[in-house]
């Protein structure tokens, strides 16, 4: 789910995003600590953002994909930024 999720943020940042513009620039990072993953998404430079009426599916998807993950998604001045925590060691359930 996690791949799912990174391949929805980078989707956004092709269509509207950083990646949409020539000089924007995405950072990915991740650091395991105490049994928690955690993996940070950073847009800057793009297009300037724009709020949307409503939560797209996109958004819902990056939100609530990865269970008992702790996601903080915002669309800030400079560009996307997303916070994901989830706990390390978890069985992945097979649907």
């Amino acid at each position: 789910m996690l791949s799912l999720v990174l391949y929805e943020l980078g989707t956004n940042a092709l269509k509207y995003g950083a990646w949409s513009a020539p000089k924007g620039v995405v950072s990915i990072g991740w650091l395991a600590r105490d049994g928690t993953v955690t993996v940070e998404w950073k847009e800057h430079d793009g297009p300037p953002i724009k709020t949307p009426h409503k939560l797209g599916a996109g958004a819902k998807l990056i939100r609530t994909a990865i269970p008992d993950a702790v996601v903080d998604y915002r669309l800030e001045r400079d560009g996307v930024r997303c916070k994901i925590e989830l706990p390390l060691g978890q069985k992945i359930s097979k649907t």
